[in-house]
């Protein structure tokens, strides 16, 4: 399988036994480290630079946007698009997670290095099933968990009524 990113492409080859061997390729004038994890053995490359990870104002508005989704996709009953939009909603409030203690955002690299009582604040917030009460317990949870969360970035009195309002809301639709 290729895999595109910029002027890079990766030729990705996956084995029987379930390992991955990745190959990349790029012209020598675009050649240099794109992570901190590169360690040239030969020959020479250009300055690195590093993908910079995303704003907690970025990570806060992604999450804003699917907390609408959610309610909008719970409202025409599409429940297993709710569950998609809960996981993205989950997926940022751990990159502002891990922006807050410095750990890398990017892919889910730094959630396992988070302080055990934050991953435990985030559990609840997981879809146990697709059923309506379910999608709406869980989406109450990860409001509460986002509310907390956007407290550290001055975000809290900006977001917090609208956040509200639409838990109010999905709540609603279940009468």
């Amino acid at each position: 399988m290729d895999v595109f990113s910029g002027e890079w492409i990766y030729r990705v080859f996956f084995l029987r036994n379930t390992l991955q061997v990745d190959l990349a390729f790029v012209h020598d004038e675009q050649f240099r480290a794109r992570a901190p994890s590169f360690k040239l053995v030969f020959g020479k490359s250009l300055a690195p630079i590093y993908n910079q990870p995303k704003h907690v104002d970025v990570l806060a508005g992604w999450t804003w946007l699917y907390a609408l989704h959610v309610r909008s996709s719970f409202a025409r009953k599409k429940y297993w698009q709710t569950e998609y939009y809960l996981s993205g909603m989950r997926d940022h409030i751990f990159s502002m997670m891990c922006l807050r203690y410095n750990l890398p955002t990017s892919d889910g690299r730094g959630i396992d290095n988070l302080p055990q009582e934050l991953k435990a604040l985030m559990e609840p917030s997981l879809v146990r099933s697709i059923e309506p009460e379910e999608l709406c317990r869980a989406f109450d949870r990860t409001i509460d968990v986002f509310l907390l969360e956007i407290g550290y970035a001055d975000l809290h009195e900006r977001l917090s009524h609208g956040l509200r309002a639409l838990n109010g809301h999905v709540k609603g639709m279940l009468q």
